[in-house]
C-alpha cells in the first residue's frame, strides 16, 4: 500500500463557520493520521487557532490571502507550488476550488461548505443582480472543481443531493460525514454549566452569521406574532458577525417597524469564550436558516445541552435529528407556533436538553479525519493511475 502525503489548504476559507470547521478538521487529521502518512495544513496568518499538532505539520501563509484576487492567485499558482515543495500526493481543497493544473500534478480532494451559490431561484428572488451573478459564477467554479476532483468529502446528504443536481452523479467518489461538536462548546452531561450571561434573565437567542439567507426578518416577524399573544415572552437576542451593512439596516428597520425596540436587539459578534454560556442558558436557541451545508452552530447548541428550535428543511434535521423542535422557516406563523409551544412547555425544553446530550455523542470529528484520510488515499491512487 502506497504512503500518503496530504496537503490541506485552508487558506481561501474566510467565513467564521468555515474557519471553525478548519480548526476542528485539522485537529482530527492530526489525531487520525495513519502510520504511513504525513500531512501539512496551510492556513492564513490570521487563522491563529489552527495548529498545535503532534503528528502533522502546520504552516502559515503570509500575507493573508483575503481579497478575491489574492485567493485566485493562491489557488492558481501558490497552492500548486506549495504542493510540489512538500511532495504532496494529494491536496485537500477545503475552500472547494481546484484548477486543472493542480489535478495534472496531484490527486485532488474537494469539499464545499457554502450552499448559497446553489440556492433555488425562489430564494434568490430578493437578491440584487450582482449577487445573483456572483453566485452563478461561484457555482460554476465549484461544480467544475467537483467534477474534476478525484475524491469529494461533504458534510451532509443534503449537500450531496444539492450539488449533484449540477455536477452529475458524483456519489461514487464522495464520502458524506457529519461534523462533530467543537471542543470549546462540548459540555459533558455531568459538567457544571458556565455562568449565565444575563444574570439569570431569560432570553431567546439567534447566533450565527448575519446574512440574508439566515432568515432574521422571518424570525423577527414570528417573534412579533408571539408577543401579541404572550406578554412574558423573553427578549430576542441576535448575535453574530455581520459583513453586510445593508442587511443589518433592514433588520433594524424591521425591529423598529414592529415596535420591538428593547425586546429584540443585535449585540454583534460574541467573544469566543462567551459562546458556550450564551448557547447553554438560552431559553430557546432559534436557527431559522434557509440554506446550509452542515451548520457548526447546530452542533455547538447540541454540545452545550441547548434547547433548539430549528428550520425543518434539510440539512438541519439531518444534524439535530430528534434534539430540536422544527418549523417551516418560510412561514413566520409556523416559527411563532413553535416558539410559543416551547416557551409554554418547560418539560419539553428539558427533554430537548437530554436529547441534545445524546445526539452530541453521536457526532464525531475523528470520523471526519478518517474520511479525509481515506479520500487522500483514493485521490493518490487515482492520480497515479492517470499518470502511469
Amino acid at each position: 500500500m502506497s504512503s500518503i502525503v496530504l496537503l490541506m489548504d485552508s487558506v481561501p476559507v474566510v467565513s467564521p463557520g468555515g474557519e471553525r470547521l478548519q480548526v476542528e478538521l485539522s485537529a482530527a487529521l492530526d489525531r487520525t493520521c495513519p502510520a504511513d502518512a504525513r500531512a501539512l495544513v496551510l492556513r492564513r496568518s490570521d487563522q491563529s487557532e489552527i495548529g498545535g499538532f503532534s503528528r502533522i505539520r502546520g504552516e502559515c501563509v503570509d500575507p493573508p490571502a483575503l481579497t478575491r484576487i489574492q485567493r485566485w492567485r493562491w489557488i492558481g499558482s501558490g497552492l500548486p507550488s506549495r504542493a510540489r515543495r512538500f511532495g504532496a500526493t494529494a491536496v485537500f481543497a477545503a475552500g472547494g476550488v481546484v484548477t486543472s493544473r493542480l489535478r495534472r500534478e496531484r490527486g485532488v480532494i474537494v469539499s464545499t461548505n457554502n450552499m448559497a451559490p446553489f440556492l433555488s431561484p425562489e430564494l434568490l428572488r430578493g437578491c440584487s443582480l450582482l449577487t445573483k451573478l456572483r453566485f452563478r459564477v461561484s457555482r460554476r467554479v465549484v461544480v467544475r472543481s467537483l467534477k474534476m476532483a478525484d475524491a469529494v468529502v461533504l458534510h451532509s446528504q443534503h449537500a450531496l443531493r444539492t450539488v449533484s443536481h449540477f455536477a452529475g452523479d458524483i456519489a461514487p467518489k464522495t464520502t458524506v460525514v457529519l461534523t462533530g461538536v467543537p471542543r470549546t462548546t462540548l459540555l459533558d452531561a455531568a459538567a457544571v454549566p458556565p455562568g449565565h450571561p444575563r444574570e439569570g434573565r431569560p432570553y431567546l437567542l439567534y447566533f450565527s452569521a448575519i446574512r440574508w439567507y439566515k432568515n432574521h426578518l422571518g424570525l423577527i416577524e414570528a417573534y412579533r406574532q408571539v408577543r401579541e399573544r404572550v406578554d412574558d415572552l423573553p427578549d430576542l437576542i441576535l448575535a453574530g458577525i455581520c459583513k453586510d451593512p445593508d442587511y443589518l439596516a433592514a433588520i433594524r428597520t424591521a425591529i423598529s417597524k414592529t415596535s420591538l425596540n428593547g425586546r429584540v436587539s443585535y449585540i454583534g459578534e460574541l467573544p469566543r469564550q462567551m459562546v458556550a454560556s450564551w448557547l447553554h442558558h438560552a431559553t430557546i436557541n432559534v436557527f431559522p436558516s434557509l440554506a446550509e451545508t452542515n451548520s457548526v452552530i447546530q452542533a455547538e447548541i447540541l454540545g452545550m445541552r441547548g434547547v433548539m428550535a430549528s428550520s425543518g428543511i434539510p440539512p438541519m434535521s439531518e444534524v439535530a435529528v430528534e434534539a430540536a423542535e422544527y418549523f417551516d422557516p418560510r412561514d413566520p406563523a409556523d416559527i411563532a407556533r413553535v416558539l410559543e409551544e416551547l416557551w409554554r412547555r418547560p418539560e419539553r425544553r428539558d427533554e430537548l436538553r437530554r436529547l441534545a446530550v445524546r445526539r452530541a455523542r453521536e457526532l464525531s470529528w475523528d470520523a471526519c479525519g478518517e474520511a479525509i484520510w481515506r479520500a487522500a488515499r483514493a485521490a493518490t491512487d487515482r492520480h497515479r493511475e492517470r499518470t502511469s
